[in-house]
């Protein structure tokens, strides 16, 4: 699925793809990928390994260059341009601090190789500390700082001479689950102070739903979809995203019963299971019904005059803000995510439960379709 029929396309923003593919070995890394991203927004790139996510930012970088296609920055075509005429600040994964080097001189490195006269690199320098809540580091050695700040020295050097687009290829994999959250709450700030456009890589679907304005899900090489974060999440365009972009019940079966407001789905088991079909269908066609686990609501079977189906918890996992539970209907497995209200509402092992959940919040796909 192209971009165009995948999600909603910015015309005119400061990065241009028009088309872009890149082959190795005759086989599409990158496959005609197009996308704008407007000046100042915050867009991410997510995807499984391999899904051309990294090969995109490394196009856009310009350490490697299309097989065929454009692309530009502002008006400028940059597709056959080195790195270092493409005006872009680039954050490592894995920060590439010189160690030998102070925070302040890793800092000004880039302004001394643009031959800025040392006052005006002290300026800047001081001045990019303090947007980064670096004050009083500038003697220390990269030895002698946490994670965290070497992050933020990684990202001070990236943004120090100025440039209108970062790119970030998984600037937190390295930092701890706390440390992590902390640091993606200080990126969007910087990133909407400085309103700089940031161009973000990430394996983590949650940290690119939380940051961005903005995503594309990649698969083989091509954007899947493309949209705001709350509308790839809530409707998902196809069976990958659904399946990727955080997690679903895939459950599969066969179309029973087509209306104007919901189909109904039979499963192997003979459940009947309800949702909103995204494409046409005929009673008699695969399909799998896609729903998020915290979409789904557990009740006794005895009382609950609207269980969508009946089934037996077999697994429950305490999380704390929520418990996890795994029910069994027929020879189907069911995650469901339910909010810690307190033990009135837990259940146990081997207890029945009914489950159901809006027909709205549940969506079929074709069998077989990506």
């Amino acid at each position: 699925m192209d971009e165009m029929a995948a999600g909603e396309s910015m015309s005119g923003g400061i990065i241009e793809f028009r088309n872009v593919t890149k082959l190795y070995d005759k086989k599409p890394a990158v496959d005609e990928v197009s996308f704008d991203v407007a000046e100042g927004e915050f867009f991410s790139i997510v995807g499984p390994s391999g899904s051309g996510k990294s090969t995109t930012l490394m196009l856009l970088a310009g350490f490697v260059h299309p097989s065929s296609g454009d692309i530009k920055i502002g008006d400028k075509s940059v597709a056959q341009l080195p790195p270092q005429h493409r005006g872009l600040g680039m954050m490592f994964q894995s920060y590439a601090i010189f160690p030998h080097l102070t925070v302040f001189q890793n800092i000004a490195f880039p302004l001394q190789v643009r031959g800025m006269r040392t006052p005006d690199i002290r300026r800047e320098v001081d001045r990019v500390l303090e947007v980064v809540r670096l004050q009083g580091f500038q003697t220390r050695s990269p030895g002698s700082l946490s994670g965290g700040q070497l992050q933020r020295v990684a990202l001070a050097r990236a943004i120090v001479f100025g440039p209108k687009v970062l790119l970030m290829d998984e600037p937190l994999s390295a930092l701890d689950k706390e440390l992590r959250s902390h640091m993606q709450l200080e990126l969007k700030r910087i990133q909407q102070d400085l309103g700089i456009t940031v161009i973000y890589v990430t394996h983590d679907q949650g940290e690119a739903l939380s940051m961005s304005d903005r995503l594309a899900v990649m698969n083989h090489g091509r954007i899947m979809q493309l949209g705001v974060p709350r509308d790839l999440y809530e409707r998902p365009a196809n069976r990958f995203v659904a399946g990727f972009l955080g997690e679903s019940n895939l459950v599969p079966g066969i179309v029973e019963e087509v209306s104007s407001n919901k189909t109904v789905v039979r499963t192997a088991s003979g459940a009947n299971l309800h949702g909103i079909a995204q494409a046409r269908f005929d009673k008699g066609d695969g399909v799998v019904l896609a729903v998020r686990p915290e979409k789904l609501r557990l009740s006794d079977p005895n009382a609950s005059a609207n269980g969508e189906t009946v089934g037996q918890i077999r697994l429950s996992s305490y999380g704390g803000e929520y418990v996890r539970y795994a029910v069994g209907v027929g020879d189907q497995e069911l995650i469901v995510k339910v909010l810690n209200f307190g033990p009135e509402t837990t259940y146990a092992p081997g207890q029945r439960v009914a489950v159901s959940w809006s027909s709205s919040d549940a969506l079929i796909f074709p069998e077989g379709a990506v």
